[in-house]
């Protein structure tokens, strides 16, 4: 089953979670990568992504840099420190996060913004999700 949920019975080789703050460049990725194939879940919190992760597993993780509460880069340190080490690509401002370089790398995540779609499908393709 192909398609953008907000349940998560998500199961597939090619399954995505994208977490955003629901702007234009968030609904337009998840849009892309459901047109391309991919089984998408979207959330819109922190709270969301944990609950997602714990009763599913993915592929990928789209985490954006300014998600509420935490922070994308904040939720990442969450997700990691539970065990899941899905790869994930942090969308963010650069010079927003270029304090937080150190952490990046060390949580072993990409970074991006403005939002190339394009070029996030062919990093999809490319780690086999």
């Amino acid at each position: 089953m192909s398609g953008s949920t907000s349940g998560v019975r998500v199961s597939s080789r090619k399954s995505v979670l994208v977490a955003g703050v629901g702007d234009e460049a968030h609904d337009d990725l998840v849009c892309s990568l459901v047109d391309s194939g991919f089984e998408v879940a979207s959330a819109r919190t922190d709270t969301q992504v944990l609950r997602f992760l714990a009763e599913a597993s993915f592929q990928l993780l789209i985490v954006d840099g300014e998600l509420p509460k935490t922070g994308g880069l904040g939720l990442l340190q969450e997700v990691r420190k539970r065990g899941v080490q899905t790869p994930a690509a942090l969308v963010s401002d650069g010079a927003a996060m270029a304090a937080e370089e150190r952490k990046i790398r060390e949580l072993g995540i990409a970074r991006a913004k403005p939002v190339d779609r394009k070029a996030i499908l062919a990093k999809v393709r490319q780690m086999g999700a």
